[in-house]
């Protein structure tokens, strides 16, 4: 199994209502349909510009849950069995947790994993 193959894949969609507004454009620049772990070596590699759009998400999912992890975001976890998935209102501080637990799996990018422990402790 090559790690694009994920048991479940995450999808965020951001709800935006009250303070917890997100735009369209601070949507797109979230990791949203993606996991921060194909930044780890797996076979086929990563392509570079994509590398570099997951980086970019993984900066903004940083910076936005130090100033707002409490900003509401839909997720959907998607299965290989059921491809509509389920739709749980959760937090940019648990879309973290998830993205640290699954970078901390396979134990890749030390320093982005020491940024969003940083991030969360706040």
């Amino acid at each position: 199994m090559t790690r694009r193959l994920a048991v479940a894949a995450l999808l965020v969609v951001v709800a935006g209502c009250g303070d917890g507004t997100i735009s369209d454009e601070e949507e797109r620049r979230l990791p949203i349909n993606v996991t921060l772990a194909l930044l780890c070596p797996g076979d086929p590699p990563t392509p570079p510009a994509e590398e570099r759009k997951l980086r970019a998400r993984a900066e903004q999912l940083v910076e936005d849950t130090r100033n707002r992890p409490d900003a509401k975001v839909h997720e959907a976890e998607l299965t290989p069995d059921d491809d509509k998935g389920d739709y749980d209102v959760v937090t940019i501080r648990e879309v973290a947790e998830q993205q640290l637990e699954e970078l901390e799996s396979g134990d890749c990018e030390p320093a982005l994993r020491r940024e969003l422990r940083e991030a969360l402790k706040r």
